[in-house]
């Protein structure tokens, strides 16, 4: 393996997603590369860095989430507009999974 081939496959390299054999011939690249250990110490402080802002995240006030939730209420009924109320589930789904609606902790 060379440079060419193992810079684009760092990132799933360090996601563990590549095939065993891939990943011995990264490593064995690895060892002999200064270049592409330090791309792929660079990729690590960039995970590193996304991780801890993504532990960080803080849930919604429940001042917002009922904001949020008033506003969906407020959308017109879904008999007067088609598609509406498939749209507004979709959001109430997607609100849930980021804490924000109803059944939200």
């Amino acid at each position: 393996m060379d440079c060419q081939d193992v810079k684009p496959a760092l990132s799933p390299y360090i996601d563990g997603e590549l095939p065993r054999e891939d990943a011995a011939g990264i490593t064995a690249h690895l060892a002999g590369c200064v270049a592409c250990r330090r791309s792929l110490e660079e990729l690590h402080l960039i995970s590193a860095t996304l991780h801890a802002l993504l532990a960080t995240r803080r849930a919604p006030s429940p001042v917002l989430r009922a904001r949020v939730m008033a506003a969906l209420d407020e959308v017109a009924p879904a008999r007067t507009r088609p598609g509406m109320a498939r749209h507004t589930r979709l959001i109430r789904q997607h609100l849930r999974r980021m804490r924000l609606g109803p059944g939200a902790r």
